[in-house]
């Protein structure tokens, strides 16, 4: 066996609200606990420090600036982490992995809602020409832009259009032209859809970046640069084997229909059994009435109601997307559909308790070096008050191991040679152990 003795991690949080000081303490508090150059620092903050100008740019710069210059840095912005310290709605973390043989290497593709095919082949060129074949086992780290709400005056909240004329034309002109200006849906599929087909052999583990929850902005870091609407990503080679589990936190009810006609690359659903998709939805399929889906003093792209009723596909259980707008007679869903028979998953505080403690009890005899997570921040959402319970779960069942929880608002995995799987709603867990030569 490979002696997995050898890797060693290291984390780091501040919670200090000067960015310079926080990007600093951070990396400063990793090394202490690390007592070993990492191969590789993965940085995460909350959307705070833009609050200062140039903030994201300061505490990168800072956090990058600590470290020698020839370890590699990605990450981005989240809404909230866990660590064995405790639970954070505001601040760093960075977590940094040590390995003799660890080849890694860094990739970024801009531009990823007016073109994410395009950025998610610049990112995963970069990686499969620059890193070499000297160990079998290959791994992306991903961190993608998530969706923007565009700021239009005269239509204001145009996740919800009541005409039915405008949300026409804004189902079939407006999308385009907001994908222009760099905002809109946030398009991970179509970038991890692309980047799978250059890196086939690859695991794929990752995350979509994302502010507090208003949806006005997020922020992707490589190395010292801070960049906004693009794809970061970095790719791995070594001869230990990645431990990778995942979980969705619902459970699929008895809800369900039939899609029968969609638009803007299967995201904007037209028509629901031969009715207009907006009436269908909220009138038989939810019961609910859709005004309650507006946040009239929250700014966000999700629904109250549809946090608890996110919907799956027949076609493709795995896959799971949730509503993100109503636009007149027509449905926008946060990531496009996968089928046509569609149902809806309950998720609760309860469920999501229920699925991490599946992930654990599957890994409670593994003795793994670490659990990196990529999380669904909604989760959180769910649990309110009662999130601090997952910290209490986490530090009850693992001891003394380091993990990492970033939440996300989009969840990405893949295994080797299969199709990737982009979604919400879920807990994913990456990990590395030992293997036979």
């Amino acid at each position: 066996m490979d002696n997995i003795h050898q890797l060693k991690v290291g984390i780091g949080t501040s919670t200090s609200l000067e960015p310079e000081k926080a990007g600093k303490e951070v990396i400063i508090r990793m090394l202490s606990s690390l007592h070993q150059k990492p191969k590789f620092v993965l940085l995460f903050s909350t959307i705070h420090y833009e609050k200062e100008k140039n903030g994201m740019k300061k505490l990168v710069s800072s956090a990058y600036n600590t470290l020698s210059k020839d370890i590699p840095l990605i990450g981005g912005t989240v809404s909230g982490f866990i660590t064995n310290q405790d639970l954070f709605i505001r601040g760093a973390v960075a977590i940094g992995i040590y390995y003799p043989k660890l080849e890694v290497t860094t990739g970024y593709g801009n531009r990823v809602k007016q073109n994410p095919k395009k950025a998610g082949r610049k990112c995963a060129e970069m990686i499969k020409n620059s890193l070499s074949n000297k160990y079998s086992t290959k791994l992306l780290i991903n961190y993608i832009s998530g969706a923007i709400i565009p700021k239009i005056p005269l239509l204001k909240n145009v996740n919800y259009i009541k005409s039915k004329i405008a949300g026409k034309i804004f189902s079939r002109l407006g999308l385009k032209i907001i994908e222009l200006l760099g905002m809109g849906v946030g398009k991970e599929d179509d970038v991890i859809e692309e980047m799978a087909k250059i890196l086939p052999e690859f695991y794929f583990f990752g995350g979509t970046t994302i502010d507090n929850f208003k949806y006005l902005g997020n922020y992707q870091f490589l190395n010292n640069k801070v960049y906004t609407n693009s794809v970061v990503g970095l790719g791995l080679s070594t001869n230990l084997k990645i431990y990778l589990v995942e979980k969705i936190t619902g459970y699929k009810t008895k809800k369900t229909c039939k899609i029968d006609s969609t638009i803007y690359n299967n995201r904007v659903i037209t028509k629901i059994e031969n009715m207009p998709a907006e009436k269908y939805y909220f009138e038989n399929f939810l019961g609910v009435n859709k005004e309650l889906f507006q946040f009239k003093k929250l700014e966000s792209f999700y629904y109250k109601a549809s946090i608890y009723f996110p919907i799956g596909f027949e076609e493709n259980p795995e896959y799971i997307s949730g509503t993100a707008g109503v636009l007149g007679k027509n449905i926008l869903l946060g990531y496009k559909s996968k089928g046509r028979k569609m149902y809806i998953l309950s998720v609760t505080g309860k469920s999501v308790i229920n699925s991490i403690n599946f992930i654990l009890e599957k890994i409670v005899t593994k003795n793994l070096p670490f659990l990196l997570f990529s999380a669904c921040g909604i989760t959180t959402l769910l649990l309110g008050n009662e999130s601090y319970r997952l910290l209490e779960i986490f530090k009850q069942k693992l001891g003394n191991t380091f993990f990492l929880i970033p939440f996300f608002t989009n969840e990405n995995y893949k295994l080797p040679y299969t199709q990737p799987v982009t979604r919400v709603y879920s807990y994913n867990l990456l990990s590395f152990k030992g293997r036979k030569i």
